[in-house]
């Protein structure tokens, strides 16, 4: 047996289902629910042996066979689908193997199992997916040079909205020239939750819901940047300064 529906013709010819009732044989045996196979099982016995004087024992190992294959078999329209769709994918991966993997992973965006798994059979397929980064970045994933470029919508926690805001934004006003360009010209931007992004390497977070926490994370960097100078200058000694000034700038 190939096909579900050569389940319900056996049933027909065997038993004297009727294609209604045939159906409802295939539905219990694909589900596997014990108390209608049970039920089924009994009026398909009872059958064989009414219709074509099969014996009990036999009659019972067919059932079996039957329910067996009903189990994982596909319907005749399912089994054609499923085999155009093979055939397809199997000629987009072996003649646009970039092409096919952006696809893929494009289409798995939220789903970070399948994600990892596809970008595992890319390395396997000796294809390199970059990571993402804010300025070579769209929101799916891309074509980059003969490589895979990460689509920012692909890091866990960002979403469409930031991804295309950050895009945008880009392809507005050109690119970002560093992490506090880029944390300004978000700002504008709210999501729900904070979210991280990628930069040159770098995790940094963005966009929290509160309007002004970015500035004020931009505040916050300027004035550890402003400290680290701070501490150095205090360690420093003045070559034209006294001794005694040296020496207390040195406690």
């Amino acid at each position: 047996m190939i096909y579900q529906e050569q389940v319900m013709q056996a049933a027909q010819v065997l038993a004297g289902y009727s294609l209604g009732k045939a159906d409802l044989l295939r539905r219990a045996m694909g589900k596997k629910k014990p108390e209608e196979m049970a039920a089924q099982h009994d009026v398909f016995v009872e059958g064989c042996e009414k219709c074509n004087k099969i014996p009990e024992l036999k009659a019972e190992r067919v059932f079996d066979l039957l329910a067996k294959f009903a189990g994982y078999g596909f319907n005749k329209s399912h089994a054609a689908g499923y085999a155009y769709l093979s055939y397809i994918t199997a000629y987009l991966k072996a003649n646009f193997p970039v092409e096919f993997i952006a696809a893929t992973l494009t289409s798995e965006l939220g789903d970070f199992k399948k994600l990892a798994k596809f970008v595992n059979e890319a390395r396997r397929m000796g294809i390199t997916v970059l990571g993402p980064d804010v300025n070579s970045s769209f929101v799916p994933f891309t074509i980059d040079g003969g490589n895979v470029r990460f689509g920012l919508a692909g890091v866990k926690n960002l979403g469409t909205g930031a991804s295309e805001f950050i895009v945008k934004e880009r392809q507005e006003h050109g690119q970002y020239e560093n992490m506090l360009d880029f944390l300004v010209r978000n700002q504008g931007h709210r999501e729900p939750q904070g979210s991280r992004v990628t930069h040159q390497g770098r995790r940094i977070r963005l966009l929290p819901a509160e309007p002004s926490a970015v500035a004020q994370l931009a505040r916050v960097e300027m004035n550890k940047a402003a400290s680290e100078r701070l501490r150095f200058a205090e360690r420093q000694f003045d070559m034209f300064g006294t001794a005694e000034t040296n020496r207390r700038r040195s406690r």
